[in-house]
């Protein structure tokens, strides 16, 4: 073994995170749906409340990232503060990969080290989505920790353990890094100590023993996460990755040299994993990637939540970089595509009309001036199918209907309505705004459109379904 990035590093690398997190605006960036979900559920639970209702399979995850979430919400903490931590959690993960990557790499394989950096540093989707109110910014530091202490050991430890078990308390897809560090040990090496490694099996399993019975209870719910269809599962996962949620679908063809230059440093690792540094890193990454190959195949198409295999596969590229017959060209011309994809991404997280993730770009400040314009808080029904404006709209005293959001309110109707779309009630025509709000009586008096999404034919003609170039539609009907 070489020597890591040491404590110095790792500090560094968190703060200069951080650094780039505050430039690109990441700690501001507007709540969108998922986020709002969660914030709904610690708002309307105790600990106890959250517990109960996630441990008996109510929703697709286990219940500590919502704890988490509820302890920093009774410090009155702010939105900003708490995606600060999260960002400083995400980096701490990728610095300890980046550790590991340092220590297997000779001093001479400098392009290759540095590389390791550029690609950890800049990955689009440490920015893009590390700095979530949600469970994946929370999964990346307790793998990567398992993953680091079993590694530098050379065998399962407590830590590792640990890691493990309190990874499998946040997200299900635990079971990813976790089946590959065990195929790799118990497969690859063969190596199995009865007394050692049963501890770490009977400790890891202790652990993670509230997400085993949250997972049984939410079978039910697993599937409607697959909902996708193969080519786009995987279109999606690779753009996501590659992106980090700031590249659109067209905007993914600036992507296209990197994606290459990666699979390139990807097969060399496969062909020559035997010769390459840090073979145990390699394959466990490798091992993660055909599992989240597996995954999108099977209709998952939510590249967020594997935020957590991001810094092993940019491991492996960096570790397939250093073997002899790139010559150092391979690392030096990765690490350019990587820079030239990276600054565009963080960029265009701020603004974008060719969105990848719709409602990160909504003008939630425009659409709530819009509506005050029009809508009396006291005679007006909102319905709206974009749960962050349902909720932001709830806060400010309006009665609101949302379909994912437990509001409290009881109008049927007002002598103002409000219909906000977000796409929904398009893409979704048996999900219609009348089902909640009977318009019978009520004419138009004013609608406007916001935001633009100029893929929109484009992922229509992909998906054949009608997906409107519009990204809000405010409709506010006044009984006559």
């Amino acid at each position: 073994m070489h020597k890591g990035i040491g404590a110095l590093g790792f500090a560094g690398f968190i703060i200069v995170a951080l650094l780039i997190g505050w430039v690109s605006g990441r700690f501001g960036q507007r709540i969108f749906d998922d986020e709002v979900l969660g914030l709904a559920a610690i708002e309307a639970n105790s600990y106890g409340g959250l517990i109960k209702f996630y441990l008996a399979g109510r929703d697709v995850h286990p219940p500590l990232p919502f704890l988490w979430l509820r302890f920093w919400s009774d410090l009155a903490a702010p939105i900003w503060l708490q995606r600060v931590l999260a960002l400083a959690l995400v980096s701490a993960g990728f610095a300890l990969v980046l550790d590991l990557v340092w220590r297997r790499l000779p001093p001479q394989a400098r392009a290759s080290r540095w590389l390791a950096v550029v690609l950890c540093l800049g990955a689009p989707l440490l920015y893009g989505m590390g700095a979530s109110l949600r469970w994946y910014p929370l999964l990346v530091l307790p793998v990567a920790f398992a993953l680091w202490s079993a590694l530098q050991a050379g065998r399962p430890t407590l830590g590792s353990a640990f890691g493990f078990g309190l990874a499998a308390n946040i997200s299900f897809v635990a079971a990813i890094p976790a089946a590959a560090y065990l195929i790799w040990r118990y497969l690859f090496r063969q190596s199995f100590d009865p007394k050692r490694d049963g501890v770490f099996v009977a400790l890891t399993a202790l652990i993670a023993l509230p997400a085993l019975v949250a997972f049984f209870q939410s079978t039910g719910n697993l599937a409607l996460q697959l909902d996708s269809h193969v080519l786009a599962a995987l279109g999606t996962t690779a753009l996501g990755l590659l992106g980090g949620y700031g590249l659109g679908l067209t905007q993914g063809l600036i992507a296209i040299p990197i994606a290459l230059l990666m699979a390139i440093g990807l097969i060399g690792a496969v062909t020559g994993w035997r010769r390459v540094p840090g073979q145990d890193l390699v394959v466990i990454a490798l091992l993660m990637l055909v599992f989240c190959l597996a995954l999108a195949c099977a209709g998952f198409a939510k590249p967020r939540a594997l935020l957590f295999a991001v810094p092993f596969l940019l491991a492996a590229v960096a570790l397939g970089s250093a073997l002899p017959v790139w010559r150092r060209w391979h690392a030096v011309a990765t690490g350019i595509a990587a820079l030239s994809v990276t600054l565009p991404a963080l960029f265009l997280l701020n603004a974008n009309d060719r969105p990848f993730k719709r409602n990160l770009y909504i003008a939630d400040a425009e659409v709530l001036r819009a509506i005050g314009q029009h809508a009396p808080k006291e005679t007006s029904l909102i319905v709206s199918s974009e749960p962050s404006l349902a909720w932001r709209l709830q806060l400010e005293g309006y009665c609101v209907i949302n379909p994912s959001l437990a509001t409290g309110c009881q109008r049927k109707t007002a002598p103002v309505v409000v219909l906000i779309d977000d796409g929904t009630f398009t893409l979704r025509p048996g999900l219609s705004a009348g089902a909640f709000a009977p318009l019978t009586g009520h004419r138009l008096i004013h609608q406007q459109l916001f935001g633009d999404d100029e893929d929109g034919p484009t992922k229509t003609f992909l998906t054949g379904r009608l997906v409107p170039k519009f990204l809000i539609s405010v409709a506010v009907y006044r009984r006559d």
